[in-house]
């Protein structure tokens, strides 16, 4: 660490944990700074910025503190190493240092301080923000360095300004146990010269390294959060909203998708007050390069065609919900692959008591895009795009399944489908990603009449179809009684085993399942019917649709199921 002698005026180097006494300046930059480079010339005392470097070893000399520290001349900013050493040390100089003196040049020596405070620059500035709460000790001058009081004097009114507890201001609380997402927010409406500069003037916050890549520009945060996640278990990383101003004219009418992780601080505005549930067990996640790897648990948000959302293990004190409940964040997702997804609406998360409205999924390994292909976060572009064009460009073939509309006496869900791998169930839909993925499909649905009845059907297809065979007459499936037939999954077994498991069932092949409902004399009628469909939104080639229909009849009006026969290969 390169310090400034306060009493000769002269550098003096210091390695590893044996450094003496030193004041620190913080400080925005202006005009005419003077630079380690500067220093070793004639006439540095004349540029402007000369003043602030004489004014803080003064005040230090004065404390009785033979050492100083100032960013624009102790950094040899010519060596690249000595840069990246100091930008990762930043936080440390500064949390190390006996006192800090904040010099704010546009306070005014005249007028209310507390008035105009909130609107000096300082407070707009990355770099600021660790130099606010790194330090135990700060003194804050004004224009004509006058002291206008210290860090603990002036903390109500710098929790107010910046939306950082006063607590932290204090270091009363560890910085660690803060949720990454409200660290985040504090940086959200702070700017710097370099866009890199967002990034890594955030390091100490998050007590992470990294080497600087000026250029990288946007990438620098990606990077960031990539650190980030390498060393907490916090999924609050996750919990971040786009601007308000950044929604598109067709939203929320139209829906987006979007990458995991954000793409600048301004993402998580609206993260002030996030906090980690505490007592959870969080499960681990990663990066790799299929995106964020999770064995997270997933849920199922409502009945028929519901979405599904991944929780974060943290809460919104504003709601006023409490800790005890398992998840109260969550984000919007949807699959996008084999046990791929992707976020859904970048404007907003789901708020409430996921558990009581929703379905568990078990856990199992799955990944999240951490961004979209071909976009990378920090472009100047958005970064999200239509939901229904990205999905569909992924599907290469599609067996979609549309049940009738909820009626009054009859609740249609779905219970369980496989695989679970090609499965959406916001699009109520099987899909491949290529004409090389085979795959047979089944979902087992369930029906309650009149709440008191529940009926259970199982709808097999023994193949997705592939490009060849894009005709109905190609397309076998039958629909049964689950109660009478429990097919396997047919991620268990190979084609031939599958055949001659159908063929051991004595499965049918049928278009109508009739079901006696006990001590009515009515029967339960489940039909289905299938047809080639065309909707770029779904898929972009030719697709197979599946319409059900359910109605109870008495049982003298019930049809009689035809046995069609399965017709050669099953699947195809």
């Amino acid at each position: 660490m390169r310090l400034i002698n306060t009493g000769t005026g002269l550098f003096e180097e210091f390695i590893g944990r044996n450094i003496p006494k030193y004041a620190i300046l913080s400080h925005t930059w202006e005009e005419e700074k003077v630079s380690f480079s500067d220093m070793q010339k004639d006439g540095h005392q004349a540029k402007k910025g000369f003043e602030k470097i004489r004014m803080t070893c003064k005040l230090a000399a004065d404390a009785g503190i033979q050492y100083a520290w100032v960013d624009t001349c102790c950094i040899d900013k010519s060596s690249s190493a000595e840069l990246t050493e100091a930008i990762n040390s930043m936080y440390r100089w500064y949390q190390r240092s006996a006192i800090c003196y904040a010099y704010l040049s546009d306070l005014s020596p005249s007028g209310s301080m507390y008035a105009a405070l909130p609107s000096c620059r300082w407070f707009t500035r990355g770099w600021t923000l660790q130099e606010l709460i790194a330090p135990s000790e700060i003194r804050f001058f004004n224009r004509s360095w006058i002291d206008r009081g210290s860090k603990e004097s002036l903390c109500t009114k710098l929790s107010e300004i910046t939306g950082i507890d006063a607590k932290v201001l204090r270091h009363e609380v560890p910085l660690a146990s803060i949720a990454v997402a409200q660290r985040m927010s504090w940086a959200a409406k702070r700017e710097t010269t370099r866009i890199e500069d967002r990034s890594y003037s955030l390091l100490g916050l998050f007590g992470v390294h990294m080497p600087m890549i000026y250029g990288e520009e946007g990438r620098a945060f990606r990077r960031l959060q990539e650190e980030i996640i390498k060393s907490t278990v916090d999924m609050s990383i996750f919990a971040w909203k786009m601007p308000e101003h950044t929604k598109p004219l067709d939203y929320p009418g139209t829906q987006y998708v979007c990458g995991l992780l954000a793409s600048s601080p301004d993402d998580f505005w609206d993260c002030g007050i996030i906090t980690r549930a505490p007592n959870t067990n969080i499960n681990e996640f990663s990066l790799s390069n299929k995106g964020v790897k999770s064995h997270a648990r997933r849920e199922k948000i409502g009945a028929l065609g519901g979405s599904s959302s991944l929780p974060l293990e943290c809460a919104s004190n504003a709601r006023g919900l409490p800790f005890h409940l398992p998840f109260t964040m969550w984000a919007k997702i949807t699959r996008c692959g084999f046990d791929l997804f992707v976020r859904r609406d970048p404007w907003s998360l789901g708020i409430g008591v996921a558990a009581s409205s929703g379905t568990e999924i078990q856990p199992q390994t799955e990944y999240f895009l951490s961004e979209l292909p071909d976009m990378s976060v920090g472009d100047s572009g958005p970064q999200y795009c239509l939901k229904a064009p990205f999905l569909a460009a992924r599907r290469y073939s599609v067996l979609q399944l549309q049940f009738p509309a909820q009626q009054i006496d009859a609740f249609i869900d779905y219970l369980y489908a496989w695989p679970k791998g090609q499965w959406n169930e916001e699009d109520f839909l099987f899909f491949v990603p290529s004409r090389y993925d085979w795959g047979s499909c089944g979902v087992l649905f369930g029906v309650r009449w009149k709440n008191r009845v529940d009926l259970h059907y199982t709808l097999f297809t023994p193949g997705m179809i592939n490009l060849e065979f894009r005709t109905a007459d190609c397309f076998q499936f039958t629909i049964a009684d689950a109660s009478v037939f429990n097919l396997p999954d047919p991620r268990l077994l190979g084609q031939t085993d599958l055949e001659i498991k159908i063929k051991e069932l004595g499965l049918p092949r049928t278009t109508q399942v009739v079901t006696e409902i006990p001590n009515t004399g009515l029967v339960a009628v489940l039909s289905a019917e299938h047809s080639i469909a065309r909707d770029k939104n779904v898929c972009q080639e030719l697709f197979m649709r599946i319409q059900f229909h359910f109605e109870v009849v008495e049982i003298g009006k019930a049809p009689t199921p035809v046995d069609l026969g399965w017709n050669g290969r099953m699947a195809r």
